[in-house]
């Protein structure tokens, strides 16, 4: 016991300890990215499935928000690159293919596409 109230008052509203461990961290990011994968629905597979692998690894998807694919790229040349493909009929598959539909595609250079 602390003899003085004073302390002991200090004693209660000591802070509790923070978790400083990495499991938190890890558990908030898959629950969004379990999240955002939800909320895509099957546009998530039709991107992987019709982006070519090459461009793939240099895009993300980002959302999709009344009805607008977001992606981000690492790049200028990426963007070009993902733009062509969009108008040579990339954005009409991906509208064909996907539920949720897609009315258009957003494409933006992100300084870090990994988040």
């Amino acid at each position: 016991m602390i003899p003085d109230p004073r302390l002991a008052r200090l004693v209660r509203h000591r802070p509790k300890p923070r978790d400083l461990s990495i499991g938190g961290e890890v558990e908030r990011i898959r629950a969004a990215a379990e999240r955002l994968g939800k909320r895509l629905g099957r546009v998530g597979d039709a991107w992987l499935a019709l982006v070519p692998a090459d461009l793939l690894e240099h895009t993300r998807i980002d959302g999709l928000r009344g009805g607008v694919l977001e992606i981000s790229v690492d790049s200028t040349a990426a963007r070009f690159a993902l733009d062509r493909l969009l108008r040579g009929g990339l954005e009409a598959r991906l509208r064909s293919e996907t539920s949720p539909p897609i009315a258009r595609v957003r494409v933006r250079v992100a300084a870090d596409k990994a988040g």
